[in-house]
């Protein structure tokens, strides 16, 4: 790393202010991961459509829907609110 550079607390916090989406990835695990480290209101549901193949994504999305380990708020929050919050012409 460049001693020059940002520190380990910046590029954590650069990190956290990204948006995330959930494309290909569901499941208790990845999802315990990412809802430890980022901010909630910035998880957007993601479906890789249309590079993944339907029944791939719909798969995933199953996973999302019923093994992710998310609360029925976050449920809702990943599958709309946090778009809706983001894009409130859209809504």
């Amino acid at each position: 790393m460049d001693p020059t550079g940002p520190t380990e607390d910046e590029l954590l916090a650069r990190f956290r202010s990204f948006y995330w989406d959930t494309a290909l990835s569901s499941g208790e695990y990845a999802f315990g991961a990412l809802t430890r480290f980022a901010d909630p209101a910035k998880i957007l549901y993601g479906s890789d459509f249309p590079y993944a193949p339907t029944p791939v994504a719909t798969h995933f999305t199953e996973i999302l829907d019923t093994h992710s380990g998310l609360t029925p708020e976050q449920s809702r929050a990943i599958d709309s609110a946090n778009a809706r919050a983001l894009f409130p012409r859209l809504g």
